[in-house]
């Protein structure tokens, strides 16, 4: 394979796998040296790289973590593992919420964001779904306060699944167009837009992306992002942050697309001191396979440098639930960090932690996830692993514990798993039929 450059425009759609390959890997030679580049097309034909992120309140021992096959930390962040396990993501740690799935080139994005975004600060991830970039952000600055958009129903209600099993209390789920979002003039301090694109960075993950890239696709993405950045530039506040990500090696969605938008906004672009395994282009970065451990992905951090005066939120009061601060909304309460008047206006699908279990053949009064976040109020049960197995697939335990009758909360390993009830010498089951 050589590394010839083929120009832009000479894309088709009848394009051989080989030549759309070869089309989409001369993509890097703008940022990429000649070592580098040799790095990447080594890496071209091996297989994805498999990580996740750590969710410190229900992973209470990282050690836990040791039966993982081919465990290994990364060396830049706190959260980030990667693996050689089959099957992780139908595992205890998954099912539980301990772990998140989610690539290291996404999940290492939040570890350079966390510290520029400001304290209690109000987040609007613009095309969220399945949530992971605003979960990664969450799970090291959990002070946040976020709002997740995506236009697409059902990637939606997965992302509430996610948010749901994390057990986060500072997310909001909504599905809307983004001109139905701009009515929230200046009030963010962190928009997150992580744009529509071509997939050319997910080559190794999903093989399809080669065949499908072309001019045309291209073209289409980058007049969405336009849009896009044009709607962002709109929600944030003056010295608002703006996280601009795609999984494109192509300039014309990633660095054009920035120096486009910096000439018609007033905004500076954030200079990060970042690993060396990340590369830096004109405008943002680019983790490339081969160089960095991930797929192909593009970030550039901005600030709003002027804008019109924000407009003040207003907080509304929470009530409490088993002493735990809630927002009631709907004949419901919702377990939440905090609440805005101004949000109240959207169409919201989910909120925080649902308190009430409203489903028709509710097991408890409360939800499995109110629950969880409330685990230390009931006494509890340590199970092994085979019998927390056994119970994210439905069925009862027994047990030879001479305890009363009643609730109690079953871990494994303090991993949290669910409430039981005990009845004689079985644990019945109280999950609900989506968790199993």
């Amino acid at each position: 394979m050589t590394t010839s450059t083929i120009k832009y425009h000479t894309l088709q759609h009848n394009n051989s796998l080989e030549d759309n390959l070869k089309i989409i890997t001369d993509l890097v030679d703008s940022y990429l040296n000649k070592n580098q580049k040799e790095k990447f097309l080594l890496s071209v034909n091996d297989n994805k790289t498999h990580s996740f992120i750590i969710n410190k309140s229900h992973l209470v021992k990282n050690e836990n973590l040791n039966i993982i096959q081919g465990l290994r930390k990364s060396p830049l962040d706190e959260i980030t593992y990667y693996h050689d396990e089959q099957g992780l993501g139908n595992s205890i740690f998954n099912k539980s919420g301990a772990i998140y799935m989610m690539d290291a080139s996404s999940s290492i994005i939040s570890y350079y964001l966390k510290d520029y975004v400001k304290e209690n600060g109000l987040v609007l991830d613009l095309c969220a779904a399945p949530g992971g970039k605003s979960i990664s952000l969450s799970l090291q600055r959990d002070d946040l306060f976020f709002l997740c958009n995506d236009i697409s129903f059902s990637r939606v209600i997965e992302m509430k699944k996610n948010f749901n099993r994390l057990g986060l209390k500072n997310m909001i789920s909504i599905s809307s167009k983004v001109k139905e979002i701009e009515k929230l003039n200046s009030i963010f301090d962190l928009v997150i837009l992580d744009a529509p694109c071509s997939g050319s960075g997910m080559i190794r993950k999903d093989k399809k992306m080669i065949k499908d890239y072309s001019s045309r696709k291209v073209e289409t993405n980058v007049l969405i992002q336009k849009e896009l950045l044009s709607c962002a530039n709109k929600l944030l506040k003056n010295n608002g942050l703006l996280l601009y990500s795609t999984c494109s090696f192509n300039v014309k969605e990633n660095e054009e697309q920035i120096e486009e938008f910096i000439s018609k906004y007033n905004y500076e672009v954030i200079d990060i001191k970042v690993d060396e395994s990340i590369i830096k282009g004109k405008h943002g970065y680019h983790l490339i396979p081969g160089i960095f451990d991930g797929e192909g992905i593009y970030f550039c951090l901005l600030r709003k440098k002027e804008a019109s005066p924000s407009i003040p939120l207003t907080s509304i009061r929470l009530t409490e639930v088993e002493g735990i601060s809630s927002f009631q909304y709907k004949n419901n309460y919702y377990v939440v960090s905090r609440m805005y008047k101004e949000l109240l206006s959207l169409p919201l699908l989910s909120i925080g932690i649902k308190v009430l279990d409203d489903d028709t053949y509710n097991k408890h009064k409360y939800t499995h996830e109110f629950n969880t976040y409330i685990r230390d109020k009931y006494p509890s049960i340590n199970i092994s692993l085979e019998d927390a197995t056994k119970y994210f697939n439905g069925e009862k335990l027994s047990t030879n514990l001479n305890l009363k009758d009643g609730y109690y909360f079953l871990n494994y390993n303090e991993i949290p798993i669910s409430l039981s009830n005990k009845i004689g010498n079985k644990l019945q089951n109280l999950l609900p039929k989506r968790l199993r």
